[in-house]
């Protein structure tokens, strides 16, 4: 009986096996499939080619109903962004032209860093878009001028730096560029101080995220991080106070 017990359990448990390697297979089937419809949909809406990089939430919602993926274009892999596609294979949702915008800020504010010297990962995300903006001609600059009340949320991992004075003042010179484009502008930007191993890693993290939150920044150890805001043309942080929190350790 006790033989036979245990022969019974061994099969169990090989059923359950191969149940598993099966399921697992039919989901990597699915995912494939999946992310073929999604590539096909983007393609019939903007014109272009894309990639899905990896599937999540399948079929996840709360009626089960959608499945999320992120994408880029095949021309740009910076460019990530979030789509949905239903169970009828009809594409529910994507914030494609938003992110071509968010990562031109990205690249505008990188570049701005850079110029002085710093070594900088921007993500942003702009709020109070329109829906109707066309992604092959888009200039970001133009459509925070054009946009009343736009706001702005930016996240900065800074490479590791002593030099706290003038990257204060490089912050200040930014935002205050923005408010000149638009003064109804609400922007603020938290900067995260990492030491160059950190930001390294850190960096590679977030390539392929489109909405990063603290999380990810905090995970990696940095040295500091301070926030400032941009408030009817001022900053709303002296440097003493900025210094402090970015140099923590």
């Amino acid at each position: 009986m006790v033989i036979k017990k245990k022969l019974m359990q061994i099969g169990g448990l090989v059923i359950a096996m191969a149940a598993l390697m099966n399921f697992t297979s039919c989901l990597r089937a699915l995912n494939k499939t999946n992310a073929g419809d999604i590539e096909r949909l983007l393609h019939e809406k903007y014109g272009i080619e894309f990639q899905v990089i990896s599937i999540g939430n399948r079929l996840a919602s709360p009626s089960m109903d959608t499945v999320t993926a992120y994408c880029s274009p095949k021309n740009n892999n910076r460019v990530v962004f979030e789509a949905k596609m239903n169970t009828n294979n009809e594409l529910v949702s994507d914030n494609f032209p938003n992110r071509v915008i968010d990562v031109q800020a990205e690249d505008y504010i990188e570049n701005y860093f850079h110029k002085y010297g710093f070594s900088v990962s921007a993500n942003v995300h702009i709020f109070q878009l329109t829906d109707d903006i066309d992604f092959r001609t888009a200039n970001y600059l133009q459509i925070l001028k054009n946009t009343p009340d736009v706001g702005f949320s930016v996240y900065v991992a800074v490479c590791e730096t002593d030099d706290t004075r003038k990257l204060y003042d490089v912050v200040s010179s930014l935002l205050t560029s923005y408010y000149q484009h638009n003064k109804s502008i609400h922007i603020g930007m938290d900067l995260w101080h990492m030491s160059v191993e950190s930001y390294k890693t850190c960096e590679e993290e977030l390539q392929g995220i489109p909405s990063p939150s603290e999380y990810i920044y905090i995970k990696h150890s940095p040295i500091g991080s301070a926030s400032i805001l941009m408030t009817n043309g001022t900053t709303n942080v002296s440097y003493e106070e900025f210094n402090k929190k970015f140099r923590s350790k």
